[in-house]
């Protein structure tokens, strides 16, 4: 098995192991995830959704419409660099 390099760029969520993404998410709140969702590509909105429960994939769905009034840039950059910091704590852990 290949070892998994820290991620640099949200984008590359889409290249990851689930199980990366699945843990991130559990450790993440609905307000980061919203926020780190709202400006993302399809792709990694797919894969981080198929990666939570449906229920909480629906509630998120209905927050991200919600937070587009409020919603700024930087704030959705920090929630995405919040994720990349779980997912790359758990890779360094696993080296």
């Amino acid at each position: 098995m290949f070892q998994q390099l820290p991620i640099l760029d949200f984008d590359e969520i889409e290249h990851i192991d689930d199980r990366l993404v699945m843990d991130a998410i559990a450790k993440s709140n609905n307000i980061n995830i919203t926020l780190a969702l709202i400006d993302a590509s399809t792709a990694i909105k797919t894969k981080i959704f198929k990666n939570m429960p449906r229920s909480r994939a629906s509630i998120i769905r209905e927050e991200m419409i919600n937070k587009l009034k409020t919603y700024t840039p930087r704030g959705g950059e920090l929630a995405q660099r919040y994720i990349l910091e779980l997912i790359n704590k758990r890779i360094i852990e696993d080296l």
